[in-house]
């Protein structure tokens, strides 16, 4: 499979489409690349990622009341959740070696696995 480069205008052009607010699918869409590289560009434009301040919006953290003292949520947001996996898991890359017509659904497959995962860790 050919592997495909981008410019630096079309990455800083998804660059501030993150910025802006879009969401890492529908930027992925629009330039035609992977979810994975837009983490990767972003990454690599920010440096070190800062710690994002928790947030009281519903969907957006795992739930935990003050009695939760589990260690298996840690109460981060969904985004860094999904990131921190397609990061750290040492496999996550295989699935860009998977045909084009096939990689976008496998990504989303993997992605409606973690939201279950995510939503389902505490269970408190």
């Amino acid at each position: 499979m050919a592997v495909k480069s981008f410019s630096k205008e079309e990455k800083a052009e998804a660059l501030q489409l993150l910025k802006d607010g879009q969401a890492l699918k529908v930027v992925a869409d629009k330039i035609g690349c992977s979810v994975a590289s837009l983490q990767s560009w972003k990454k690599a434009a920010g440096g070190k990622r800062k710690k994002k301040a928790k947030s009281k919006k519903k969907g957006t953290a795992v739930k935990a009341t003050a009695e939760c003292t589990c260690e298996c949520c840690s109460c981060i947001p969904f985004e860094d959740f999904v990131h921190d996996y397609w990061t750290k898991c040492p496999k996550a890359g295989e699935v860009l070696k998977l045909p084009p017509d096939m990689m976008p659904g496998a990504v989303e497959y993997i992605n409606n696995v973690l939201k279950y995962a995510y939503n389902n860790l505490c269970g408190k």
